[in-house]
């Protein structure tokens, strides 16, 4: 697959972006607990780790950015509207718009070890080398990817429009369907890819424990609107969605629920000791410092709709 990249230094990049820091010394970043917020309108958003909202990055583009993903201490892409695809080697000092060759929309990225994967209308890609080369995974060309999430080991999981889930095994170059949930918005995986989620609009869940081999329903005991989740090492499942609900499923598969937010929350990100942001509609930010049992809204002043959020510090994540 032919891939252009142009490479552009910005007045006004980031040296404040969540985790991702300048090798050269230069301002650190927020480290754990501080983010990345991407969304509406090209919003692009710094969060401190002091909770307050650092410098930002102007696209000059009004294309709403849908996911983003770090990778390390440097590394990071950003995918969005009409193909938008951006990354950067050094903590936000500058970016690389890479034209993957197409208009559709890019819905998400996942990235783990070298690998990249994009998700979109009509388009699941795979790059080996951290988005330099690029490869179509064998798909029905029509078929639209909702989410994707990878970890670390090769493995990774699709989710297609329709609510199915395929399983990608780079060691054996392997794709395979594993699973479905009618109603599903997003596939999650543990970092290590021992457990994985998928939910969506619904009383149930999906989840597995072998890297996304086999499958379980989990009923949730009522009918819920989630967007995003994020699961730990240890296989809890933290998903958030409409009316600020969030959902817990500990390792055993017990239900808690809260309600966090008055708005609808669409994506959450947690770190290793238990840092993180959940956001939404309406600039809502919601922070965390003891794994998600409580939680406090913080007053960034952003009036845009937040679609994504991740955070990378040197520890890993929760």
């Amino acid at each position: 697959m032919k891939v252009q990249i142009a490479t552009t230094l910005f007045a006004s990049a980031l040296f404040a972006i969540g985790g991702c820091k300048k090798k050269d010394g230069g301002s650190p970043g927020p480290g754990p607990g501080g983010g990345w917020l991407v969304g509406e309108d090209g919003l692009m958003a710094a969060v401190e780790t002091s909770g307050t909202l650092g410098p930002g990055y102007d696209l000059d583009s009004d294309h709403d950015l849908l996911g983003i993903a770090c990778r390390g201490l440097d590394t990071a892409f950003v995918v969005g509207e009409l193909g938008t695809f951006l990354r950067t080697f050094d903590g936000g000092a500058s970016w690389e718009v890479i034209d993957l060759d197409t208009t559709r929309t890019l819905r998400s990225v996942a990235a783990a070890d070298d690998a990249v994967y994009v998700a979109g209308d009509g388009l699941l890609l795979r790059s080996p080398d951290r988005g330099t080369t690029w490869a179509p995974l064998p798909v029905e060309p029509s078929a639209s990817w909702s989410s994707v999430s990878a970890a670390h080991g090769g493995v990774a999981l699709a989710l297609g429009s329709s609510g199915g889930v395929w399983r990608h095994d780079a060691a054996v170059d392997g794709f395979t369907s594993v699973t479905s949930l009618a109603g599903a918005r997003v596939v999650a995986m543990s970092h290590d890819g021992a457990h994985a989620v998928v939910a969506g609009a619904g009383r149930t869940i999906l989840r597995s424990d072998d890297h996304g081999l086999t499958w379980r329903s989990i009923d949730l005991g009522r009918e819920a609107e989630l967007y995003d989740a994020w699961v730990t090492g240890a296989g809890e499942t933290m998903a958030v969605g409409a009316d600020g609900l969030l959902v817990r499923v500990s390792a055993a598969d017990t239900i808690a629920e809260s309600t966090i937010a008055t708005g609808t929350l669409r994506t959450i990100h947690i770190n290793a000791r238990g840092v993180g942001l959940a956001a939404g509609d309406d600039g809502v930010v919601m922070h965390t410092a003891d794994g998600g049992e409580t939680w406090t809204q913080l007053p960034l002043g952003i009036d845009r709709d937040i679609f994504a959020v991740d955070e990378v510090a040197g520890d890993g994540h929760l």
